[in-house]
């Protein structure tokens, strides 16, 4: 299952949260604003809430099988963390270096990159790729 701390996956040199927003083609902030309410694992798309860009505000953004798995990966990770998913919470939580604050968003996906980036150089593995910005 994967944790917060896991967002790396051995076949791929970038954090999970950043990897999924490049899958989902979504800005950094779209990522960290991203609540439970905004993704339908049914039919397995995503709504983004707030965007830079008017046209990017309410667009949704299908689910792929890797951005689909993630997030259902993380879900259990959440709720084990958190004991329930509430569809107002944020996805990515605030806290450093635990999230404890599900009704705040995280400030940065790109401190978590940049921590587990340090991670794989120690690792010899690869660097990690940012997200939109």
């Amino acid at each position: 299952m994967l944790r917060r701390r896991d967002w790396l996956t051995p076949e791929k040199s970038q954090p999970r949260g950043s990897r999924s927003a490049t899958s989902a083609h979504m800005r950094d902030a779209e990522m960290k604003t991203l609540t439970w309410a905004r993704i339908n694992f049914e039919k397995r798309y995503l709504a983004v809430g707030r965007s830079k860009t008017e046209a990017g505000e309410g667009r949704t953004i299908p689910l792929n099988s890797v951005l689909h798995e993630a997030l259902s990966d993380y879900s259990k990770w959440y709720m084990e963390r958190f004991g329930e998913i509430r569809p107002e919470w944020y996805v990515f939580p605030f806290g450093k270096p635990r999230p404890y604050d599900p009704t705040r968003p995280v400030t940065t996906l790109k401190t978590q990159g940049r921590i587990y980036a340090r991670r794989l150089r120690s690792r010899g593995a690869g660097t990690t790729t940012g997200t939109r910005s």
